[in-house]
């Protein structure tokens, strides 16, 4: 029989997974995209060719060969109130709403997903432009892993997940109202490891889209005064932990440590590129290394690592993607390549909040919440 500590104890664990899942939405909307000043509105519809990616062998049975999935955005171009408006040539940011079906695969149902996102153009031409479009929020998956209903997804265990999405477009503007793109991109749902089974789905696309002008259109600013640069290298350092389940599904859940020491060097007001030292201290590992007839001491565990990374800023938030390189590891399972994508808050002079999605190529390990300081 079960009891009242056990069931409040699963109510709980629930709470968390979906506090930690609203604040990755939360957090960038509130401090990224949430400006105040006004600009020009328009709606983008957007539809894409697609298939569930099979990358890990026990998904072949998730593909159902390829489909069309629809996203509808409100999407909002910058008029040069804030700096970084003109460093980017105007970029536009939305919100966007993502409908799939899976190509009515009966294992995964169906998604729903709602992100906010920022289109960083770049001019070819005068009615010609190429940008790099990425955005990150939650999605909603209606039919969840569940070990006696549902056990064959073994993509994802959890209605609540992150989604996240990249793509390159390539727009032109066909009247004052109305421009025309398409984009090769990707789709990437996963709840970060909270629970497992979770390899993920991947969606890579290509897609063909309208952004359509709602508003009056917004005149541009006269030149914001820009503050001062000049290329800089200088150290960061940053301390993050998280949390990862490990199989079998619905067991135990272990803590994750990181330490990132970088060496920055800050191109222009916008871009940095960074050499990175990671350390790794994830409790999981004394637990699949045992199951393997393997004893190791605790400094074993450590997996250190070095790392390229590139940071974006806009004002006080930037974007973070690094490629690293395990130097060393007991635990060898999720290979030697691992990667981190997510967001840097500023809070104080050098003092910044670091929220990121550590994965191995398309298989995420943890959410990494941490606090950091850059010497400058």
């Amino acid at each position: 029989m079960i009891s009242e500590a056990s069931i409040f104890k699963r109510g709980l664990k629930k709470k968390i997974k979906k506090g930690i899942l609203f604040f990755w939405f939360f957090i960038p909307v509130a401090f990224g995209y949430c400006q105040p000043d006004k600009g020009s509105f328009f709606l983008d519809a957007k539809l894409s060719s697609t298939y569930v990616m099979p990358h890990h062998k026990k998904m072949a049975h998730l593909v159902n060969g390829h489909y069309l999935f629809p996203e509808i955005s409100l999407t909002k171009k910058t008029n040069g109130a804030k700096y970084w408006h003109t460093l980017y040539d105007f970029p536009y940011y939305g919100l966007c709403f993502h409908y799939n079906n899976f190509a009515q695969n009966k294992f995964l149902g169906n998604a729903y997903a709602l992100y906010p996102f920022i289109v960083l153009p770049q001019h070819i031409g005068k009615n010609h432009k190429i940008s790099f479009r990425f955005g990150s929020g939650l999605g909603y998956i209606t039919k969840p892993y569940d070990r006696i209903t549902n056990y064959k997804n073994v993509a994802i265990s959890t209605h609540l997940n992150i989604c996240i999405a990249f793509s390159l477009e390539w727009e032109q503007r066909l009247s004052n109202k109305l421009r025309f793109y398409q984009s090769l991109g990707i789709v990437h749902f996963s709840n970060g490891a909270l629970r497992m089974p979770n390899t993920g789905i991947n969606l890579p696309s290509i897609s063909i889209g309208a952004r359509y002008l709602i508003s009056k259109e917004t005149p541009l600013f006269d030149q914001v005064s820009v503050p001062e640069f000049d290329k800089s290298f200088y150290p960061s350092i940053s301390i993050a932990g998280g949390i990862q389940e490990i199989y079998p599904t619905y067991g135990k859940k272990y803590p994750v440590f990181s330490l990132n020491a970088a060496y920055n060097y800050k191109l222009s007001l916008k871009r940095a590129f960074a050499l990175n030292l990671d350390l790794f201290y994830n409790f999981s590992n004394f637990e699949t290394l045992s199951r393997t007839s393997i004893d190791v001491k605790n400094y074993e565990v450590i997996r250190p690592g070095i790392g390229l990374s590139q940071e974006l800023f806009f004002d006080r938030t930037s974007f973070v993607f690094l490629v690293g390189y395990y130097l060393y590891a007991k635990e060898k399972s999720d290979g030697h390549i691992y990667n981190r994508v997510g967001y840097r808050f500023k809070l104080k002079d050098n003092l910044f909040f670091n929220l990121t999605l550590k994965s191995h190529l398309f298989r995420a390990e943890f959410i990494e919440w941490g606090i950091g300081y850059r010497f400058k």
